[in-house]
């Protein structure tokens, strides 16, 4: 008789019918139990948490706002970088706010690299992008004086063996 559909006894009009698959009496019961479990067993990370500033990014905040109050646009430093296949040192010159030239030397010649991401405030915007994607490990310090990151070491989430970087700033100069 599984499956099949039946007269309800005791219910008024007999016309009515109902399902052989409903659950037994304590089906609410069991429902509550598995919301419960399901519930618990949620990563930690909650909705929630996209709204809640972590540690990362309120050091980030008040490294950016140290930055501002000194209203530096003409600086220069030295950037290493790199990552498991090794690391490039780089001299980085800013003028009123934007990277004016990046040399590095490779066999005692002088080379030209990119400009790109190479300012204080595109470091900033870097780390804040690399805050709210989650890495799996981030270690990052600042300048006691004027805030900019001396240090980043990155581990991302989407770990494949090589994909961690890291860079330091040395020899800051304000002009």
């Amino acid at each position: 008789m599984h499956g099949q559909r039946r007269p309800v006894t005791g219910c008024g009009d007999s016309s009515q019918w109902v399902s052989d698959f409903l659950p037994g009496p304590g089906w609410l019961l069991t429902v509550f139990r598995c919301l419960i479990i399901a519930l618990v067993s949620v990563p930690s990370v909650s909705v929630a948490s996209q709204w809640i500033e972590s540690a990362e990014q309120r050091e980030l905040n008040a490294a950016r706002a140290a930055w501002a109050q000194h209203k530096l646009s003409d600086y220069a430093f030295t950037l290493e970088s790199g990552g498991v296949f090794g690391s490039m040192k780089y001299r980085v010159t800013v003028e009123n706010g934007r990277c004016k030239k990046v040399t590095y030397w490779v066999r005692l010649r002088r080379h030209k690299a990119s400009c790109h991401k190479r300012t204080v405030p595109a470091m900033f915007d870097e780390l804040d992008r690399v805050i709210k994607a989650q890495p799996i490990s981030l270690t990052v310090r600042f300048d006691a004086t004027y805030g900019f990151p001396t240090e980043v070491v990155v581990e991302p989430a989407s770990n494949p063996t090589d994909r961690d970087w890291w860079y330091s700033v040395s020899r800051f100069r304000a002009k």
